[in-house]
């Protein structure tokens, strides 16, 4: 697990990682039109298991998916499945830009808990 501290709540883990987000100077709807989703896409990813969103957005902070929902991630790095046997979707995991990336950012000297700039 990461050094990072994770809210444990749910609600309060979507606002750690919205805000982490907006540090980097992006937002959801921003890493949607990067995956070529909708904004409502990564959004459902909060209360629902989306394992190619949830991994789009650990990427964009440079986390495994099993640090951020350890609940919703194997110890080996894999999605627990309701189906195991149902494969996902074909649609490849897009690249997040390194701008936007928590381990560039840190680079840029800009603390974790920094304030978004407006």
């Amino acid at each position: 697990m990461s050094d990072i501290d994770m809210p444990t709540d749910p609600d309060n883990r979507w606002e750690w990682i919205k805000y982490q987000l907006r540090v980097r100077g992006t937002s959801m709807a921003e890493l949607a039109r990067v995956l070529k989703v909708t904004d409502r896409a990564i959004r459902n990813a909060k209360s629902t298991p989306y394992p190619r969103i949830e991994r789009s957005l650990a990427d964009a902070l440079s986390l495994a998916p099993a640090d951020i929902w350890p609940e919703r991630w194997n110890s080996d790095g894999t999605p627990h499945r309701q189906r195991p046997t149902r494969a996902e979707v074909n649609a490849p995991t897009a690249r997040i830009p390194d701008s936007i990336r928590l381990d560039t950012v840190k680079r840029q000297g800009v603390p974790e808990h920094a304030s978004p700039k407006r």
